[in-house]
């Protein structure tokens, strides 16, 4: 579901997913000690892209990013 909720703290903030951060979502479930442990995940970026479309069509579905707060670099 696309949305506009967010928090900042502790140097980190949270923010909706976006269709950009298909590679970043593919990249970091596919690390070794995050398989299995996530849920399940696009094996390419064209199908978490896909996957992505499908959430923010989906009403009461909140799908967020963590980003350091400073920077807003990716880091879950």
């Amino acid at each position: 579901m696309r949305h506009t909720l967010s928090s900042e703290g502790f140097g980190v903030r949270l923010r909706p997913v976006r269709l950009e951060d298909a590679r970043f979502i593919v990249w970091i479930r596919s690390l070794e000690h995050a398989r299995g442990r996530v849920g399940d995940s696009a094996p390419t970026i064209a199908r978490q892209e896909q996957w992505l479309q499908e959430y923010f069509a989906r009403e009461g579905d909140y799908y967020f990013i963590i980003e350091t707060a400073q920077g807003r670099r990716p880091v879950g």
